[in-house]
């Protein structure tokens, strides 16, 4: 029985960014996000990022060159 051993590709180390509106906007908010977060959840399966939000808070978590550009699209 041959047994090979699994090689693994480095993954890039993960970041967590945060941005908050101040002071918060519903308006913007829900433009931004869209009905039910869908425009949330298009950028996270564009850039692969994972974006979670609380109020105006908003929370991005992936590879640091996704989450950059994830904050840079919530601004």
């Amino acid at each position: 029985m041959c047994i090979r051993s699994a090689t693994r590709t480095p993954r890039a180390p993960s970041v967590i960014l945060r941005h908050a509106f101040t002071p918060p906007d519903p308006g913007r908010l829900a433009n931004l996000c869209g009905a039910l977060d869908e425009n949330l959840r298009k950028i996270e399966g564009e850039l692969g990022v994972a974006i979670s939000r609380r109020h105006e808070a908003f929370r991005i978590e992936g590879r640091r060159d996704g989450a950059e550009a994830a904050l840079r699209l919530l601004q």
